[in-house]
């Protein structure tokens, strides 16, 4: 991994609404581009390493304090997501280094489809050194401040699940699905109102470049490079890209490079339409920070299911099968729950940041919103640990990618899409009520 220069930036002070020294803010940013040719996540059709840089990955951090002594971390990063073992291994080292408890610290992936795979060890290993030392600088580096938040909306996305009329479902853009076209922003401003950080949150995957042909293999951010093109027309602003629940949600313009360009542009224009629009609202603290552990119940395992995908499966749900089969016979099958951590920051009497685990469907979002208020919670996805897709109650009753499981084989067995993330079955119905139910018990009072 490259090592580049950590650029910090000080921020403001207070207003009427913070009392002044009270509110403190400070952040960081380093380049995280892979130094030479690693392989690369999120399309498992490719086959050889990566190619090149069409433009640099970012990690950034932003430290608040509300005063209490006891700072709240946020930190994103260009990389497909944090996956459980990198997430747990940072935490633990940031409680000891900084004595950040886990529901101070929230971690948030952008989900590009062209950047590094993060299992990599030497990958992995130099971003969680230069992520400590950014929350490090982030938390050196802070000053009174003030935040202000605003309600945007933006276009880019599409529900990506099409009905057949066989009761299946499959890619491709779906206009009549649901989405969330609305552009949460948060401001930290100086003394005299200079911007000197924002961050927001859209519902959309990183998914604007496709393999086409031959397939694509340079590192890019896809349209979160938004975030470095703000940036460059706000100095001294540092943006951060906190991902919404769009595991369902691709952009509406996907192909080649410059297609990811447009969206990250079409992006600037609609947080530019915030920043300008006057709508601003001052927040004040104190900032809560609450989380829990949820065990979401995956389905039993059905030997006849697994069978019949050892015997006509494709080559890999062969394989996958097989797997199964040896380990029924030799020891237990894999566990038969999912860890789901929820994390929820509360900023006095304006919204609470609800960082949800995995790749969380559009519906969970909408959902919360409507029963809690579009002005009061601020969800998020891919939030500390991805660990598969999290369907909808709806998604995961439909089949189809998201649901982790294939109406060929039933529901007794994983697809691959949760296979591929080491579980043995996709989730047992009941797993939406059980995490917005979570949800709820982290905003009481």
């Amino acid at each position: 991994m490259k090592r580049a220069i950590v650029l910090v930036l000080a921020l403001g002070c207070s207003t009427a609404d913070v009392p002044e020294s009270r509110m403190r803010a400070g952040t960081a940013k380093a380049k995280i581009t892979p130094a030479g040719p690693v392989l690369m996540a999120g399309y498992g059709s490719r086959n050889k390493p990566s190619e090149g840089v069409a433009a640099e990955l970012w990690a950034r951090v932003l430290a608040l304090d509300d005063g209490t002594g006891e700072p709240k971390v946020l930190v994103t990063a260009d990389i497909i997501g944090f996956g459980p073992a990198l997430s747990r291994s940072l935490k633990a080292e940031a409680q000891k280094r900084y004595g950040l408890s886990d529901s101070r610290l929230l971690l948030v992936g952008s989900h590009t489809h062209s950047g590094p795979v993060t299992s990599d060890p030497a990958f992995a290993d130099g971003l969680q050194t230069t992520l400590l030392d950014l929350i490090g600088q982030a938390l050196g580096a802070m000053t009174p401040a003030r935040l202000e938040w605003a309600i945007g909306r933006a276009g880019i996305g599409m529900y990506r699940r099409l009905p057949k009329p066989d009761g299946t479902w499959v890619f491709g853009d779906h206009p009549d699905g649901p989405v969330d076209p609305d552009l949460p922003v948060m401001a930290v401003r100086a003394p005299d109102g200079t911007l000197r950080a924002l961050f927001f949150t859209f519902a959309c995957h990183c998914t604007s470049i496709r393999n086409g042909k031959d397939g694509f293999y340079r590192i890019h951010p896809d349209w979160a490079i938004c975030c470095s093109s703000l940036e460059q027309k706000l100095p001294g602003t540092q943006v951060m890209f906190v991902t919404g629940c769009g595991a369902d949600i691709d952009p509406a313009v996907r192909g080649p490079l410059g297609d990811a360009e447009k969206n990250g542009a079409s992006m600037v224009s609609s947080l530019e339409a915030v920043l300008q629009g006057g709508s601003f609202k001052p927040v004040s603290g104190p900032i809560r920070a609450r989380g829990k552990r949820l065990d979401l119940p995956l389905e039993k395992l059905d030997g006849e299911a697994v069978q019949r995908m050892a015997e006509k499966g494709r080559p890999a749900e062969k394989k996958f099968a097989e797997d199964l089969l040896r380990r029924r016979h030799t020891g237990p099958v894999r566990d038969s729950h999912v860890e789901f951590p929820i994390v929820a920051w509360r900023f006095g009497a304006g919204p609470t940041i609800v960082g949800l685990a995995g790749e969380t469907c559009v519906e969970y979002a909408l959902r919360l919103k409507k029963e809690l208020g579009g002005d009061r919670v601020w969800p998020v996805g891919y939030a500390n640990e991805v660990m598969c897709y999290i369907p909808s109650e709806r998604v995961l009753r439909e089949n189809g990618y998201e649901s982790g499981w294939s109406p060929t084989f039933g529901r007794g067995v994983a697809a691959f899409q949760m296979s591929g993330y080491g579980w043995d079955t996709p989730f047992a119905v009941g797993i939406e009520d059980r995490i917005v139910s979570g949800v709820h018990e982290l905003m009481k009072d």
